[in-house]
């Protein structure tokens, strides 16, 4: 099946919509919406009210997955990241991001993903671009957003000043370009909430508590040790296989590889100590991982066994959501 995406036609890029309607309507035939609770949003919940029905959850959460699956297709083929121009990464991080019934629904996650996606997509154009200021100034901007929407992608601030540092030499005040924007953000969102008398809530109640360190392995049960091994398992699978991936690439294009593998690492060390853990949380280290899986696919000599891998994960996922054979793989877990 993934052989249908392999191209980077126009057809090859509509073909996305069906998978991701095939993933997602269920969500119209269950009376169930499950939101993100691992680190609540104020900001989401507000954003989240106006989609009062399952029909505008699945289409605003439809095109949304639409659009982040392009711009990582766009992230991987400016880039250069590969050498064939597919749309097998956005078809795997659609997948990925519609594993379990808990992940369909609208949830502060999914979206601050967008605006993570973006962030990414500004910074690699430092490489090319004539003037760093403008894609800074947007990855702060980007930054700003993801980090007041999931907590956790504060994270991002350290990992897109290295980020800066290793793709581009630039000069001191560019990192304040950077800062600034994304200071800005949180400004004009705590300006609005103060008038409405919701600012300590969000940033003291809210943002402070999720800040915390909590981070303990005696508390854990069977489902956070599984959780914590298949998060693991992904994460050193593409590792095996990274000095085929950098090879004959560029200078830029080994660096942004590089820096894919560091995200994924920084992220699953960071969630361990912010956020409680729960399955949805793989969403994080979605959108790296598909590249990765798409170079890894690309470099093989026998696709076999990643279309094998592709067919099953979607059965499975299919099953679980439609019900054909009741197995529910998140109470599995």
């Amino acid at each position: 099946m993934l052989f249908l995406y392999r191209k980077n036609l126009l057809v090859n890029s509509l073909l996305l919509i069906p998978y991701i309607l095939l993933l997602r309507l269920p969500l119209l035939f269950k009376e169930q919406t499950v939101h993100d609770t691992a680190c609540p949003s104020l900001v989401f919940d507000s954003i989240n009210s106006v989609l009062s029905s399952p029909l505008l959850h699945v289409i605003f959460t439809s095109l949304l997955l639409f659009f982040q699956g392009l711009m990582i297709n766009r992230i991987v083929i400016i880039n250069r990241i590969t050498r064939e121009f597919t749309v097998i990464p956005g078809l795997i991080y659609i997948l990925i991001a519609s594993l379990l019934w808990s992940q369909l629904s609208m949830t502060p996650l999914l979206l601050a993903n967008t605006f993570l996606i973006l962030c990414f997509r500004s910074l690699f154009t430092l490489t090319k671009h004539p003037r760093p200021y403008i894609p800074l100034a947007m990855a702060g901007f980007y930054t700003g957003l993801a980090s007041l929407l999931y907590f956790p992608y504060v994270l991002m601030i350290p990992l897109a000043i290295l980020t800066i540092n290793s793709l581009r030499s630039i000069e001191l005040r560019s990192y304040f370009q950077f800062l600034l924007s994304m200071t800005s953000v949180f400004i004009i969102v705590f300006s609005t909430l103060f008038f409405k008398n919701l600012a300590h809530a969000f940033f003291v109640e809210e943002w402070l508590a999720n800040a915390s360190l909590s981070f303990d392995f005696s508390s854990w049960v069977k489902t956070d040790w599984i959780l914590f091994a298949a998060a693991l398992f992904i994460l050193l699978l593409p590792s095996f296989q990274f000095s085929s991936f950098i090879k004959k690439k560029s200078l830029a294009a080994r660096k942004k590889i590089s820096l894919l593998f560091l995200w994924q690492s920084l992220c699953f060390i960071g969630l361990l100590f912010i956020c409680k853990i729960e399955p949805q949380l793989i969403t994080v280290i979605a959108w790296p991982f598909s590249i990765l899986f798409c170079l890894s696919y690309l470099k093989s000599k026998n696709s076999i066994v990643h279309e094998l891998i592709h067919i099953v994960c979607l059965v499975l996922v299919l099953n679980n959501h439609y019900g054909f054979f009741p197995i529910d793989l998140q109470n599995l877990l």
